[in-house]
């Protein structure tokens, strides 16, 4: 995902849709956030982690996004990738592992 996609999530999951209030919430200028919209930037670290919490994500897959799409080598860009989609997999298979219907550790013994 790039930067507008994760803005347009949290306006869509928060109902927001002033500037101004996306830029309180994720530590950001309005500016920033505009810039943001556009793809001319990506976020800077403390702002991914910001938006990953807001939205309830890992914010190791929102870090990665952000690098892949700083990344100037193409070959570096693919190995973030691989990377993403592998933590994004195993953060699936962890979800599926622990539902509701799925006894706990402790149950097991």
């Amino acid at each position: 995902m790039i930067t507008a996609d994760y803005l347009q999530a949290l306006r869509s999951k928060l109902g927001i849709t002033e500037v101004s209030d996306i830029a309180r919430l994720i530590g950001a200028s309005p500016h920033s956030v505009r810039l943001y919209e556009k793809g001319s930037v990506q976020f800077g670290d403390e702002v991914a982690v910001r938006v990953a919490k807001l939205l309830d994500v890992n914010p190791s897959i929102v870090l990665l996004d952000m690098y892949i799409g700083r990344s100037s080598s193409e070959e570096a860009r693919l190995s973030l990738m691989q990377t993403r989609e592998s933590l994004f997999e195993a953060e699936r298979v962890t979800k599926d592992c622990w539902r509701a219907d799925t006894p706990k550790t402790t149950e097991l013994f």
